[in-house]
Order: structure tokens, then sequence, then C-alpha cells
């Protein structure tokens, strides 16, 4: 049977699904009923875009003149934006419900539960909320793992939202962060790792700074570190960042279990989370 996801994706349905699912016979009854594959849906709308142009067109209306003009403006690029994030996060969710398909034997009863229902469309949430490539792959990873893993454990369905929500809350540069301090020697690469380790004294911004020399003088680092500490996912404060210590000391993991965790929930066959590199993908910390 071929699965529809259009549910997920917009606010109103133009009909109610069967079983929680659009399918395919929906559209066309000469449908092969052995296909799984996920069909885009055609409709891009999405209520919280439609929202959001609405406040700017009407606020740029009220300027003096030129009013009108600049709304009709921003009301084209709010719309051909808001569905350019649409159709790419449709494609993606599309990918990730397939793949969710060549790793279980039923599809139908993992996606039709309310707990991929609960993470998908908070998830939806985020993706059409943000221009990161990086953050629509790992929310796709994390669709990915939702489908194939126990939706029974409520702990685990508690832990999914907390992480789904992280990653709206945190920035591509805070995730790539927590992945250098899961395995700063791995990050830097042998030649960079043995610069810092042979040094009598370092510090952490050393190593840090060796990772992302682009940040090098960023008062936001310290943010990041702290953001990360906050939710646990960092076994370091940033009073701990200047202190002198051993090369070796500086290549010691500081990434608590959770945040392995979260790092493991983001990571998948969209990529690994925090591994792209500043300037080449998304130089992005929002």
């Amino acid at each position: 049977m071929r699965f529809n996801i259009i549910y997920l994706l917009r606010q109103a349905p133009t009909r109610a699904p069967q079983n929680g699912f659009m399918t395919e016979s929906d559209s066309s009854e000469d449908a092969p009923a052995t296909s799984r594959q996920l069909q885009l849906p055609t409709d891009s709308k999405y209520g919280g875009a439609e929202l959001l142009e609405t406040a700017l067109v009407g606020g740029a209306g009220l300027i003096p003149g030129v009013g009108s003009l600049i709304s009709a403006g921003i009301a084209t690029i709010f719309r051909q934006e808001a569905d350019k994030r649409t159709r790419e996060w449709q494609e993606l969710v599309v990918e990730a419900v397939n793949r969710i398909g060549d790793a279980v034997d039923d599809l139908e009863s993992r996606v039709s539960g309310g707990a991929f229902y609960d993470a998908a469309y908070q998830a939806t949430f985020i993706a059409l909320s943000t221009a990161s490539e990086d953050k629509r792959s790992m929310l796709a990873n994390a669709l990915v793992n939702a489908g194939i893993t126990d939706d029974t454990d409520a702990r685990e369905r508690d832990t999914r939202a907390v992480f789904i929500r992280f990653v709206g809350e945190l920035t591509p540069s805070h995730i790539r962060l927590l992945r250098y301090f899961l395995a700063p020697e791995t990050s830097l690469g042998w030649d960079a790792a043995r610069k810092v380790e042979q040094k009598p004294s370092s510090t952490i911004w050393d190593g840090v700074h060796a990772a992302f020399p682009q940040w090098v003088g960023d008062q936001v680092t310290s943010l990041m570190v702290d953001d990360l500490r906050q939710r646990n996912l960092l076994g370091l404060s940033t009073n701990d960042l200047a202190k002198s210590m051993t090369g070796g000391g500086v290549l010691t993991r500081r990434a608590t279990g959770l945040g392995k965790h979260f790092l493991d929930f983001l990571s998948g066959p969209f990529g690994e989370a925090g591994t792209s590199v500043a300037g080449e993908s998304d130089d992005e910390r929002s």
C-alpha cells in the first residue's frame, strides 16, 4: 500500500484519512497495492507561515506612501520561502519514512501511532521555522530513529520530545561544538591533536580554537558552552575553559552520556549530527 503523509504537513486535510493515512488510492484507483513508497502531497500551505506572512504584510501596509508596494513584495517573498521550506521538508520526511519501511516489518503500525505523529508534528514545526539544512537533516534522522525504536516506552518518548525541542533551541554551531567535546582528538585530526597534546600547558580554549579557528575571540562560544551545560549535554562550565592543564587533559571527552545519546538520536541516513564544517555548509548560529 502507498501511504501519503500529507496529514502531518498540512493544518487541515481536505478529506478524512483512512486509519491515520491518506492512501494512494484516494487519488488513483490503479495504484499498485504492494508499493510501500510514500508520495509527495501537492499542497504546500502551512498555517504558521501564513500567520507570519499576514503579520508582516499587515505591518508593512501601515508605512505611509510605500506601504502597499512593500506589502506586496513581502507577501511574495514569504510565500515563496514558505513553499520552498515546506517542499524540502516534505521530501525529507517522505525519505525518512521510506527508510523506516526498509528497517521494520510493519511500516503502517510504526508510523500510524500517536508517538510517531507527535515526533513528526514537533519536528515539522521546527523544520519550517529554520533556514538551516543541517537542522532539517538532523530532524529527519530523528524521525527515522523514532520510527525504528520501541514507541511503548514512555520515558523514551519523553526523551525524544526533549531532544527534538533542543534542536529548535540550539544552533548547528552548538551541535558541532558538542560533537567536538564528544571526541576532541577525532574532531581535530591526528596532526592538530598532537600539536595540542605536546604543549606543556594548554587550556580547553586551545583545543576549541584549533578545531574552530574562526571562533577565536568570539564571546558567543562561551554562551554556547553554557547552553549545552544547562541542558546536561556537556560536563563543562565556562570557568573551566581557561584553566591550564596538560595537552592530554585538553583532549579529554567532556560530552555527557546524555550528550552522546542526543547526537546519536540526530544522526542516521541523512548524516552524522555536528560533522558539517562551518563555512562550507550552514555557518549558522541561529
